[in-house]
């Protein structure tokens, strides 16, 4: 949560400002934290079909290995790129 959060923090100076901010980003990506993990599987299977769409060649490279599944982004869209 710190990784979402310090950047808030950092720009907003007024902390109630930036605990609410927080609140509605935490209530945006509420399902990228559920143990079912279902929000964080949509959005993985979103970015598959972004790639797939937008540069076929990375999309067959990641056929080609294996990497269909795009498990290494899972950390990426948790916390946003940060």
């Amino acid at each position: 949560m710190s990784d979402l959060l310090s950047p808030i923090l950092f720009v907003m100076e007024d902390e109630s400002e930036s605990f609410w901010c927080f609140v509605a980003l935490m209530e945006r990506l509420g399902p990228n934290f559920n143990r079912d993990q279902n929000g964080m599987h949509s959005q993985l299977f979103a970015l598959s079909k972004l790639v797939e769409l937008l540069d076929s060649p990375l999309h067959n490279y990641f056929k080609q290995n294996d990497c269909l599944n795009y498990f290494f982004c899972f950390r990426w869209l948790l916390i946003q790129f940060k």
